[in-house]
């Protein structure tokens, strides 16, 4: 029997400051998937990096890559917590999340049709979401939000940034105090796989944020 796939696998690559030789700074897997194990896979590696390279791991541009081997019925989602955004952010990492077929398919988060018929009315495929809770009602409220017609890793990262500056724009430095989550809601039809790129300036403007991440792919 062959060995088992394990379902997540998690590492940080950087590349070395004085040969530039990528180098893998650390690794886990689990078998199986879930969200928790995956939030700790990440901050797992993160938490190595950090313990091994300290001030220096800037020095090796860290990214943290996760890998989730799909299933039928799997729909790999992420949510990490405000503490490992900031644990990301302090090896400053950026951030590659994406499902990985069985069959072989590529992880490249693509479209599998590129082109999105400009069809008034019609819902967009990316929505970004910066939430928060009122520090004095505790009510949850959009604070900004951001659309594109078309998902692309790049339209993702813009949104993203988007909702983040108008977000600091609307609450003048109050922003931790609304405990915010950045919401990336994906809904496709168009065969895509779900991937979540954030790069090492993005993971360090949530940080400063103190805000959570949640990516909710529909595809």
């Amino acid at each position: 029997m062959d060995p088992r796939v394990p379902e997540i696998l998690t590492s940080v690559v950087g590349l070395h400051p004085a040969s530039g030789q990528e180098t893998v700074l650390a690794a886990c897997s689990c078998d199986d998937y879930n969200l928790d194990d995956l939030e700790e896979s990440i901050r797992r590696v993160a938490e190595s990096v950090k313990t091994s390279l300290g001030d220096g791991a800037e020095a090796w541009q860290p990214r943290l890559t996760s890998r989730v081997w799909s299933r039928e019925g799997l729909r790999p989602c992420l949510n990490l917590s405000a503490d490992t955004i900031r644990m990301i952010g302090s090896i400053s990492g950026s951030l590659d999340f994406a499902e990985q077929r069985r069959n072989g398919d590529d992880e490249s988060g693509c479209d599998a049709d590129p082109q999105v018929p400009d069809i008034e009315g019609q819902s967009p495929e990316l929505v970004v979401l910066f939430v928060g809770n009122c520090p004095d009602t505790g009510k949850e409220s959009v604070i900004a939000k951001a659309v594109s017609q078309q998902y692309s890793l790049e339209n993702q990262q813009a949104c993203v940034a988007e909702s983040i500056q108008l977000a600091q724009a609307e609450l003048q430095g109050a922003t931790p105090l609304w405990q915010p989550q950045v919401g990336v809601r994906l809904s496709s039809d168009r065969g895509v796989l779900p991937a979540m790129q954030l790069s090492a300036e993005l993971v360090q403007r949530m940080a400063a944020c103190e805000a959570s991440l949640d990516f909710d792919p529909y595809v």
